[in-house]
């Protein structure tokens, strides 16, 4: 299957109040491994299996730039881009935001921790379309 040309929006900031000494030690949920590797990760190869378009990964605290940052640099993302908003409203807001920067007709919008398949993406970006 191709990749399609749809911009990704994920969302990678998440407290995780639920997860206590997990977000202590990594500071988001999105940053917690599994199998060594943080589950940021197997989100963005997912993405980047399933399209060609430009990701921009969304995260609203100053302390996370770095981390996540040497995550896309340590597994070697291409054309994944940080979008910081400082914002009280959470991480979500920072779609509305972003909407001038997305250049295709379908955005993909998704969370940081959520595992999902590319076969899964290909499925519900072809219902997009």
């Amino acid at each position: 299957m191709s990749r399609q040309k749809v911009d990704a929006i994920i969302m990678s900031g998440g407290r995780g109040a639920r997860f206590g000494q997990l977000i202590t030690k990594y500071g988001c949920k999105s940053l917690i491994p599994i199998l060594g590797i943080p589950t940021i990760e197997y989100v963005l190869r997912a993405v980047r299996e399933a399209i060609e378009g430009r990701i921009f990964l969304c995260i609203e605290r100053s302390e996370l730039i770095k981390p996540i940052s040497e995550q896309i640099n340590k597994f070697n993302q291409k054309g994944v881009k940080i979008y910081f908003n400082a914002s009280i409203r959470g991480t979500m807001h920072g779609v509305y935001k972003l909407r001038d920067r997305i250049r295709t007709k379908n955005v993909l919008v998704l969370y940081g921790h959520h595992l999902i398949h590319p076969n899964h993406l290909n499925i519900i970006l072809d219902g997009s379309t």
